[in-house]
């Protein structure tokens, strides 16, 4: 899926570009922290994304879309951006799985020569922003007043067979379970294996 492919090469850019701001010691924090800027912010977009649902809705997808990430800026700008230390000093949780904290053991090791700490933070970076990528086309897919099971088959061309989208937690487990596949699984309904990701050579 082109989509898909565009979206995991854009990570590993935005990676390699972080490699190059960064002092090697200070990159493994923060691409956590860029990650968790992120997915702050799509939590709060799914809160708002709730309340327009049904009253928002359009018949062209660029429209939406354009609509949604305006949203999604606006949060960023005046709920996130001036909060973001304190959402990670108070460990507020993405999900019941996902929190700042279960990172900082990872950092400390990645920054003091750790390239192995170093891959697995920056899988979980492509991961989850790819995760991020799909909770956001599914919620401008349905804006266009589509049910949820088929914008996520519009959105990632997939449909798990438990796939939930009734709370943020489940929406999230759902395209993590979808990301997962792509980046290293095979497709549940055609076999076919993705492998998508591949490691960015050694840091140290």
């Amino acid at each position: 899926m082109d989509f898909v492919k565009k979206c995991v090469q854009s990570h590993v850019d935005k990676l390699l570009e972080f490699r190059g701001r960064y002092d090697k010691q200070d990159y493994p924090l923060k691409v956590i922290k860029n990650l968790f800027y992120d997915l702050y912010t799509d939590k709060k977009t799914w809160t708002m994304f709730m309340n327009i649902v049904g009253t928002q809705q359009f018949t062209d997808h660029d429209k939406a879309w354009d609509y949604l990430m305006t949203v999604r800026r606006k949060i960023q700008l005046e709920e996130v951006h001036p909060n973001l230390e304190n959402f990670l000093k108070q460990d507020d949780p993405i999900t019941q799985s996902l929190n700042f904290s279960s990172y900082i053991s990872k950092i400390e090791s990645a920054k003091n020569g750790d390239n192995k700490e170093i891959e697995n933070i920056e899988y979980a970076y492509i991961f989850y922003e790819l995760v991020s990528d799909f909770v956001f086309r599914w919620e401008s897919i349905g804006l266009m007043d589509k049910h949820a099971d088929e914008a996520c088959y519009i959105a990632t061309e997939m449909l798990p067979g438990d796939a939930n989208f009734e709370s943020f937690e489940n929406v999230f487990k759902t395209f993590s379970k979808i990301a997962g596949l792509y980046l290293a699984g095979q497709n549940a309904t055609t076999g076919k294996n993705f492998g998508l990701y591949t490691p960015i050579s050694p840091l140290w």
